[in-house]
């Protein structure tokens, strides 16, 4: 199998994630794209400045839900993508 068909799937599910995060903060927070980007990104990537924060209940349960699935799917591509190096 090819590096590049090892990581195709799971870069995107990684991003099929960041744009439907995205999405929902853009319309459940009232957030811009780029804000509402930002915010997944940080999220994700678990930096976490704080800058912006989830003020709604129901964003602050998906926040919870969001993390707990995609921070383990974006150890898995980097993962996958440092294993298909060597």
């Amino acid at each position: 199998m090819r590096k590049r068909d090892i990581l195709f799937f799971p870069l995107l599910v990684l991003a099929l994630l960041i744009f439907l995060g995205t999405f929902l903060y853009m319309k459940i927070e009232g957030w811009g794209f780029i804000d509402s980007l930002y915010f997944v990104v940080m999220s994700i990537t678990t930096v976490g400045y704080g800058d912006l924060v989830p003020t709604h209940d129901l964003s602050k349960i998906i926040t919870i839900i969001y993390s707990l699935i995609s921070i383990p799917l974006m150890l898995l591509f980097f993962w996958t993508y440092c294993r298909s190096l060597f």
